[in-house]
């Protein structure tokens, strides 16, 4: 049996044979492409790229039994539901891509590829939801928003005040003391003067 390096899709443009589909993940390559759009894998290493199959113990004798019996399509849901349980469904899908690579033509390689990567997507799904951890409740979405609204609306009431305040110290700090009015000058008791007339003699005239 060729290789699987070698069952790769080609195509003839004049002497140049340019592969069509991805190696990796049998993606087909559109005009202009120099790397798989899907897996990545850059155009100049699809020749040289080496598939290694993944294997699963317990899906090797099922996957030879479910050959033996090709056409019954039973068999092939039975495999695919091992395949499930066993959590091999890459396996399943692998044994399926290398059969269709084999013979293009084998609708049921094709059926059951096709049947492999489905399931394996939606179980994937259900897994990721499984261990997504539970959304908090809308109603402490809606009462965490109010409350950092209000300790913003206080923030930015706390910055106005203080602005609204500062112009006001300022003017405090500029105004000029007004002088205290002139006090008269202290004079001792002794130097005294009295305005009052002096007093009438009393002696009696002669």
């Amino acid at each position: 049996m060729p290789s699987l390096l070698r069952q790769v899709k080609v195509r003839r443009l004049g002497s140049v044979r340019l592969a069509t589909a991805c190696p990796k993940c049998q993606r087909e390559r559109m005009p202009g492409e120099d790397a798989c759009a899907r897996c990545g894998l850059l155009v100049a290493r699809w020749e040289g790229f080496a598939v290694e199959e993944p294997t699963h113990p317990a899906l090797e004798e099922p996957w030879k039994k479910l050959e033996a019996s090709w056409s019954d399509d039973a068999a092939h849901s039975a495999f695919l539901e091992l395949a499930a349980t066993v959590e091999g469904l890459d396996v399943a899908a692998a044994k399926y891509r290398r059969r269709k690579l084999a013979a293009p033509e084998d609708e049921k390689a094709e059926r059951g590829l096709q049947r492999a990567v489905s399931m394996a997507q939606t179980l994937y799904v259900a897994k990721a939801k499984a261990e997504r951890p539970p959304r908090a409740p809308i109603i402490l979405k809606i009462v965490g928003t109010m409350f950092a609204g209000l300790i913003l609306l206080a923030a930015i009431y706390v910055v106005i005040v203080t602005f609204a305040q500062r112009p006001n110290n300022e003017d405090a700090r500029t105004r000029i003391p007004s002088s205290p009015p002139p006090s008269a000058p202290m004079t001792s008791p002794h130097h005294q003067t009295s305005s009052a007339p002096p007093p009438a003699s009393s002696a009696p005239k002669r």
